[in-house]
């Protein structure tokens, strides 16, 4: 393959600047769990995975769900199950991102040759890694998967043809990453870039649009510039979270601030991995090799998302009218998370939606909980209005909407500015 890596020319301004992407869970209303997209995630990232294996309650549309499972008593052994084993989806990004992780014993051989050997085996006849028959508005996640393959390979000197077919599918979408009628993973605009950017170091040859590519360059300097003027935790937290398109411009430091208890950063298998790779961190070793240990050769978006998982399947059964069939299942999880909540569980305290939801949810059911780690999270949205995905957005005016019924003080504080800031957004204003 050639070695030279074509890229049309960028602008001054923004050539320093690098980007990075992620994928985000989305919710399948049809569904009690949540479903994600394999690249990086929308807000945890967007994700979009094969479909989890969630079961969906078949209902006689004259009689509603709650006959339905009176007369099916498969249907409710099969959500109760769900309870206690969460499926995952593969995610073809992180787990490109896993296997460019290097050997802590040597430089030259993967430290996970078995996601290597994920990567060679999965590459879609179209030249893409990711959904097979994709939804179109999801290009962006799939330009971000395949490129983070190609990248994977490469980078180990294997799969020429494969690279070339991943290139060619670059290369034919490439018009789709400026595209605003595509879904955005979270961090697309800093990530992608900073992965191009990382190809050209690689030596792969890219025929890009130079249009399509000044555009990208111009976004991510924006974002880039906003972030490193700011002294917001939040949006210090997005800069390390997007860590993947950084590279030599990120403070590595500053990232491992953000690292849990479990080794990880956010639970992130693809930040986690970047983060090794800069840092050769034995917290995040362990973290992906206990992840491996649990899925074999690939990877999720996100590991691990019991409590929010759970929480999803709460919610929608009670959306369904029907979690009165469900009493014992539904009160362990409500005393699990309560549990968590009192014991400042990263999990919960370290993500808007699981916090927000978390909040609702036992609040709902009669928990006495504090709205005061959801306050924060508002105010910090208030500032910056950095967040982008509408489903967080969405348990954040939910979880105000209870606030402001119910916590007199802390609606005081907060005011009807961060109530509408959240309309506007939801309404796309």
């Amino acid at each position: 393959m050639s070695a030279t890596f074509i890229f049309p020319a960028a602008s001054s301004s923004s050539s320093s600047y690098l980007s990075v992407v992620k994928h985000q869970t989305i919710r399948d209303t049809n569904t009690l769990t949540t479903n994600t997209i394999p690249s990086r995630r929308l807000d945890g990232g967007l994700s979009f995975t094969q479909h989890s294996h969630s079961t969906a309650c078949v209902v006689d549309a004259t009689r509603g769900p709650d006959f339905a499972l009176q007369c099916n008593e498969a249907t409710k052994e099969r959500i109760r199950k769900l309870f206690h084993k969460v499926e995952f989806s593969v995610s073809s990004y992180d787990t490109a991102w896993v296997a460019m992780v290097p050997s802590p014993h040597s430089a030259k051989v993967p430290c996970f040759p078995e996601c290597l050997h994920w990567v060679l085996h999965n590459q879609l006849e179209d030249g893409s890694w990711g959904l097979p028959h994709h939804q179109p508005l999801l290009l962006k996640d799939v330009l971000s998967s395949t490129l983070a393959c190609v990248l994977a390979l490469k980078r180990w000197g294997i799969g020429e043809q494969l690279i070339s077919k991943g290139l060619r599918f670059i290369e034919l979408n490439f018009a789709s990453a400026t595209d605003k009628d595509q879904y955005s993973p979270i961090g697309f605009d800093v990530i992608f870039p900073g992965m191009l950017e990382y190809a050209q170091h690689l030596s792969l040859k890219l025929h890009l649009e130079s249009r399509v590519f000044n555009e990208l360059l111009h976004k991510r300097a924006i974002q880039l510039t906003r972030s490193y003027d700011s002294s917001s935790l939040e949006l210090n937290a997005y800069l390390a979270y997007v860590s993947e398109g950084m590279g030599e411009l990120q403070d590595w430091k500053m990232v491992m601030k953000y690292q849990r208890k479990n080794g990880s950063l956010f639970n992130s298998p693809s930040t986690t991995a970047a983060s090794l790779i800069h840092l050769h961190d034995s917290g995040c070793l362990d973290y992906l090799r206990g992840a491996l240990k649990k899925f074999g050769n690939a990877v999720p978006t996100i590991y691990p998302i019991n409590i929010h998982a759970r929480l999803c399947m709460v919610d929608n059964l009670k959306k369904l009218g029907i979690c009165r069939h469900f009493a014992v299942e539904i009160q362990n999880v409500l005393d699990e998370t309560y549990r968590c909540w009192l014991q400042g569980e990263d999990e919960i305290f370290t993500s808007a939606g699981t916090c927000s939801m978390a909040f609702r949810i036992l609040r709902g059911y009669g928990y006495n909980i504090s709205s005061d780690p959801v306050a924060q999270f508002l105010e910090q949205e208030q500032c910056s209005g950095h967040l982008n995905d509408i489903y967080t957005m969405l348990d954040l005016y939910q979880a105000l909407e209870m606030i402001i019924a119910t916590d007199q003080p802390v609606s005081k504080k907060l005011n009807s500015s961060s109530l509408q800031s959240l309309i506007q957004r939801l309404s796309g204003g």
